[in-house]
Parts: structure tokens; sequence; C-alpha cells
């Protein structure tokens, strides 16, 4: 019988993914990811998670700024943009608890690269996509 933990999302999950704050201005996050050497930062808001941020999508929004920036008499959007702008309503989560072969389907099926994991509604760390794609890789 295998280990039930070595088979958990608690087995391969990234901890201690430091989090920026939803109020905070969107140049935070890559301030964050370049600090961390992290492609994933959780937004959270009084404790609470709201999404999680890839750099993908900074990596966009920093273009955009970089076009608006250059028209003369509006606010650069560093300036004004705020993580919240960036969020979908309700992020999809998964457990510490739930088995790699589940977090698997929904990868493939939501078409997701990572996913907070969260204990009990307490952000505890990420899974990505390439962390089970790892876990099948090394299961020889």
């Amino acid at each position: 019988m295998k280990n039930k933990i070595k088979d958990s999302v608690e087995s391969i999950m990234q901890k201690n993914i430091p989090a920026v704050d939803a109020t905070e201005k969107v140049s935070r996050i890559g301030q964050i990811a370049q600090e961390h050497k992290i492609h994933y930062v959780p937004v959270m808001l009084n404790g609470r998670l709201l999404g999680i941020v890839n750099s993908v999508e900074l990596n966009h929004l920093q273009k955009m700024m970089m076009t608006q920036n250059a028209n003369p008499g509006v606010a650069p959007m560093n300036q004004t943009m705020r993580m919240y702008h960036l969020l979908q309503d309700e992020p999809v989560v998964v457990s510490p608890k739930d088995s790699v072969d589940e977090v698997a389907r929904i990868f493939s099926e939501q078409k997701l690269a990572a996913l907070p994991v969260l204990d009990n509604g307490k952000f505890v760390g990420i899974i990505t996509a390439n962390d089970v794609l790892d876990y099948f890789l090394n299961q020889n």
C-alpha cells in the first residue's frame, strides 16, 4: 500500500510562498517574484486568499503599463492599479490532503498552471502543473 502523505499535494507543494496584499500597487508583485525567484504570487486581503498572479500575467500587465505610461496627462497604471484588479472572482483551490491524481485532473480539465493550496481556509502553499509532472516522472 502506498504512503498516503507521499501521494498528497502536501508532499510536493511549494511552501512558505510570500504573499502581497490586494491593496498594494501591481508593481509590488514584480518585486516579490524577483526577490524570491517565484512565478506565482498569492494575493491576500485581511488574511483571505483572493487568488494568485503569475509571471505571464505580470509581463502582459507591465507591457500595458509601459504603453499607457507613454501618454502624457494620464496617471501611470503602476501608480493606480491594485492587485485585486488582476484576480478572478473565485479561484480554484486544493487542499494539502488532496491526491496528486485529483490535482492532475484539475490541471488538465481546467487548463491551469498553478493552484493555491488552502488548509481549512488558510493559504499554505502553491502547487504547479510542473510539480505534478515531476512527481509522476519520478514514480519509476
